[in-house]
């Protein structure tokens, strides 16, 4: 008993140091010293300067001369239809049906080349003046076929390109 008394003396007295040095003061914190007088010494002090604030540099004008505007001309001659593919479809007796959309009333004549050599009769209803119908003999099945529309007078190729017909369009 005498010796957890003792031990647990060692250990008031031990922690009761490491305050005590704890609360000291230190070096570092003790107030400057005093020399003869009033006069005291300072430690040196960090000072801020302010930094050279950028300025614009005015950059020169140049006067202004009047501007010619110049007029291109296309060297083609664009054709003012947007005509694109619709729907295709097969008709009774092995026939079959490509229908064209343009973005105006379709005018004049047109001949459908499907697979290179098969010629599609194209026409115009009164009641879907911007829809082109072009009828034909099949060209396949379950197969793509390419296809290209000509105007008739003159003869100039307006669109070109392929449709797939799927085999439960057999007829």
């Amino acid at each position: 008993m005498k010796k957890n008394r003792f031990l647990l003396l060692f250990i008031l007295i031990f922690m009761n140091m490491g305050w005590v040095t704890a609360c000291a003061k230190t070096p570092e914190q003790s107030t400057p010293a005093s020399t003869a007088g009033n006069e005291v010494s300072l430690s040196p002090t960090i000072s801020y300067t302010a930094s050279p604030v950028p300025t614009a540099t005015p950059s020169p004008t140049f006067p202004s001369s009047p501007t010619i505007p110049t007029i291109s001309t296309p060297t083609t001659t664009l054709l003012p239809m947007q005509i694109q593919l619709l729907t295709h479809g097969p008709l009774p007796n092995w026939q079959y049906l490509v229908t064209f959309e343009n973005n105006e009333p379709v005018t004049g004549e047109y001949l459908l080349i499907v697979d290179k050599n098969k010629e599609y009769a194209c026409s115009t209803r009164t009641d879907h003046p911007y829809y082109l119908y072009c009828v034909g003999p099949m060209a396949g099945i379950d197969t793509t076929i390419s296809f290209t529309l000509y105007t008739m007078e003159p003869k100039q190729e307006v669109l070109s390109g392929e449709f797939y017909i799927p085999y439960q369009f057999a007829p």
